[in-house]
């Protein structure tokens, strides 16, 4: 037998289903992003550790500010752009761009 729903009901029915759907959905989205971040801040922690060690390996002066903005992680971006500014384009120091260690 056919059950005759009418125009109302169908409509409740969808609104039901947004409301249950989107009470999962919304946290299963919040925690993809949230754990997304998470490995990318890992990812930079990681590569940020190997370039500081490759740093103090080749005696590098740390007392300079952009070195030191570099080990604090305080403005990545800027003080990656500031590191490559002073490294010539064969991959070789500038003259007095990074002050060895005495």
């Amino acid at each position: 037998m056919r059950t005759v729903h009418n125009r109302n009901e169908r409509g409740s029915t969808m609104i039901e289903f947004i409301l249950v759907s989107s009470m999962f959905l919304v946290p299963l989205l919040v925690g993809i992003f949230t754990y997304g971040f998470a490995v990318l801040r890992s990812v930079e922690v990681v590569q940020i550790t190997r370039d500081v060690g490759h740093m103090y390996s080749r005696g590098v002066d740390f007392s300079t500010q952009a070195n030191q903005n570099l080990l604090s992680g305080q403005t990545l971006s800027s003080a990656y752009a500031s590191l490559v500014s002073q490294v010539g384009s064969a991959g070789q120091a500038a003259p007095g761009a990074l002050a060895r260690r005495g």
